[in-house]
């Protein structure tokens, strides 16, 4: 808990988190600027703990704040703290970045390839198979798509895999394993049908 003043600015008040929401929820900026300062750091350390980026956990914790401030009027804290919303919704914010990243990534390594002298024909093919694992990847679960763009796409050791995801390193080699083989699955029944 924070204290703040009250509005004569002559005593203390002690304000709990459930208390500064309710105030945020009627559009109390002050309230905001409390719980802000209360748990931003967390939200950051949260943030960076999984994207290992400064740039992009800064980028993160500003996402994660505007998201609490425009879903004030919804937001019912499960908890006396607001840290567990705030951290729930860094950990979704940074996967989605991870994936807007790694796709940004893969665009740019197609564009590539496409500029590169080859025949057009093998061009095409190569855009139109990287659409495909593409699509295969999007539906694969949230976690095993985050998994594949930072161990396969990016390279990432399974250690710190397991340590931006909150997950064991067991995991990360179990998910991994079903994700490559849905997708040699799905590729192999492709050249069959093609």
């Amino acid at each position: 808990m924070d204290t703040i003043l009250d509005e004569d600015e002559r005593s203390i008040i002690v304000v709990s988190d459930l208390e500064l929401a309710a105030r945020v929820r009627q559009g109390d900026k002050s309230a905001f600027h409390v719980l802000y300062i209360r748990h931003v750091n967390a939200t950051y350390r949260y943030a960076m703990s999984i994207l290992r980026a400064e740039q992009d956990a800064e980028e993160v914790t500003q996402d994660t704040w505007l998201a609490f401030w425009n879903a004030r009027e919804r937001i019912e804290l499960a908890t006396p703290s607001a840290l567990p919303w705030l951290l729930v919704t860094a950990r979704h914010v940074s996967l989605k970045h991870l994936r807007t990243t790694s796709r940004r990534a893969a665009r740019e390594q197609k564009a590539d390839l496409i500029r590169a002298p080859i025949d057009p024909a093998l061009a095409i093919e190569a855009v139109e198979f990287g659409a495909y694992v593409d699509s295969v990847i999007d539906e694969m679960h949230p976690t095993d798509r985050a998994l594949y763009q930072l161990c396969i796409a990016g390279n990432v050791s399974y250690r710190a895999a397991a340590g931006r995801l909150g997950i064991t390193e067991g995991s990360v080699r179990n998910r991994l394993h079903r994700a490559r083989r849905t997708l040699k699955t799905s590729i192999d029944q492709r050249e069959v049908e093609s």
